[in-house]
């Protein structure tokens, strides 16, 4: 106590201001270097390549680029069985409206024993959306006999119809001889050419639709007393619970196919987080088609995946710095971006994918439209940024603040959800500091009191002996 009633208060006051300015710029919440919130982009866990692929001819592309992920005598000549039926439906979509009826011919029943039908009749009138669904959902071939006589008046027209959109698409390996695939020799394709076509199917909303299908109901019509239930062929969008062990999750539609020559095939899609693939089987074992597909899909999944450049971008960017941001900021005045952009994304091989995401990967151009000062807005345009990278990797986007820095004051801000939690903290701190500081000053003025009342005691005897000598 001695010590304090030394001091004068002026001194204390002095002291404590000080103590409150090293407590209050390096408190760990002030003093905490912000750290970067977003996330570089994610890959999915790798999975190995197929041990062995019974199929005769298998090939995995990448529906958007035309890339292959994996292949096996995908040149060599096959035959295509019902999935034949894919290029029907591609010619007859940009030929004939949904609600447009159509007559069937003399002949739509002149189909080999066991061919798959509907059992359409002669003179039956459907509805072209109705035989669209019946010819790719069951396979019906009498469907296809259908369809190719009301666009071309004959089975062998519609064939070089059907030579020429295969020409004029690339297929340099493929002739038709029919609109169904039942088999022929001089019928016949590549895995390469139908993934093309397949591509082609895949760019065409309607047909995707009905081949994503798993069940429809055929209405009754002019020669049919009851609709007929049908169901989809391609066990990777079933939705019976029996079939469910072939299901896939990310299948899209597609084709399948069987004749005794073709053996079992398959033309498959699927998709996930925006990456397409496609998957040509061609001559397997007729439920191994799928495991085959699935086996493809997740391989091609997880060894091409998509990398979100925008993401890649803006983790780069991290946080920048904001001029005249408040004092306050729950980041330290900083701010961090998201990236706008067209076609961010792209599939690559995964150990370039990986090698972008890595540090020095990727190589930007940031440009800001203006000096970072706050205040800046969440939601602002702030700038633009190129990004140019490992196996073609190009982008340019637009960055856009991804919070809001408000301008610095001098006093105490408005709170606001954003650094509520240090503030209040903040306030706590100064609230006992000051409680503290008040307390001190209590003590120093008690000292400051009692020592004054000693000193006037101790001079009171000293004055008496004074007077008494004088006396």
């Amino acid at each position: 106590m001695e010590r304090i009633e030394a001091m004068q208060p002026k001194r204390w006051i002095s002291l404590w201001m000080v103590l409150l300015i090293l407590v209050t710029f390096h408190s760990p919440i002030l003093a905490e270097e912000a750290s970067n919130p977003l996330p570089p982009p994610s890959l999915p866990s790798e999975v190995a390549a197929p041990a062995s692929v019974n199929a005769e001819s298998v090939l995995l592309i990448n529906a958007e680029t035309g890339q292959v992920l994996y292949e096996k005598n995908a040149d060599q000549r096959m035959f295509p069985a019902s999935t034949t039926k894919i290029m029907t439906a591609l010619i007859a979509v940009e030929r004939i409206a949904d609600e447009e009826m159509l007559t069937a011919p003399a002949n739509v029943a002149d189909l080999e024993e066991g061919a798959t039908s509907v059992n359409l009749q002669a003179g039956e009138v459907m509805s072209f959306k109705d035989l669209l669904y019946a010819l790719l959902l069951p396979s019906a071939n009498d469907a296809a006999i259908d369809i190719a006589a009301h666009i071309s008046g004959s089975v062998p027209a519609f064939a070089e119809l059907m030579n020429e959109k295969a020409a004029s698409l690339g297929m340099t390996g493929t002739h038709y001889v029919n609109p169904h695939g039942l088999h022929d020799e001089n019928h016949y394709t590549t895995a390469r050419d139908l993934a093309i076509l397949a591509q082609a199917a895949c760019r065409n909303e309607k047909i995707m639709e009905v081949a994503g299908t798993y069940e429809y109901t055929l209405p009754a019509d002019n020669l049919r007393a009851k609709p007929m239930v049908i169901t989809n062929t391609n066990l990777l969008v079933s939705e019976n619970p029996k079939e469910a062990s072939y299901a896939y999750e990310s299948a899209t539609g597609m084709k399948t196919g069987y004749t005794g020559a073709a053996q079992a095939t398959l033309v498959a899609s699927a998709e996930r987080d925006g990456t397409r693939l496609i998957a040509v089987i061609l001559k397997d074992g007729k439920n191994n088609r799928f495991e085959t597909a699935k086996a493809l899909f997740e391989y091609g999944f997880s060894q091409y995946p998509a990398v979100d450049l925008g993401q890649l971008a803006a983790y780069n960017i991290g946080l920048v710095s904001v001029e005249k941001a408040d004092w306050f900021d729950a980041m330290d005045g900083k701010v961090y971006f998201t990236v706008n952009a067209n076609n961010a994304s792209i599939n690559l091989e995964r150990s370039e994918a990986e090698a972008l995401i890595a540090a020095g990967g990727a190589q930007l151009e940031v440009q800001y439209d203006r000096e970072l000062t706050a205040p800046i807005r969440e939601g602002e345009v702030l700038g633009t940024v190129k990004l140019s990278g490992v196996g073609g990797a190009s982008m340019e986007g637009t960055l856009v603040a991804a919070r809001a820095v408000n301008h610095e004051t001098i006093v105490f801000p408005v709170l606001s959800v954003e650094y509520a939690g240090a503030f209040n903290w903040m306030i706590v701190l100064y609230v006992l500091l000051g409680l503290l500081l008040l307390l001190f000053l209590r003590m120093i003025q008690v000292a400051h009191r009692r020592r004054k009342r000693r000193k006037r005691q101790a001079s009171r005897p000293a004055a008496r002996g004074k007077t008494a000598a004088r006396s």
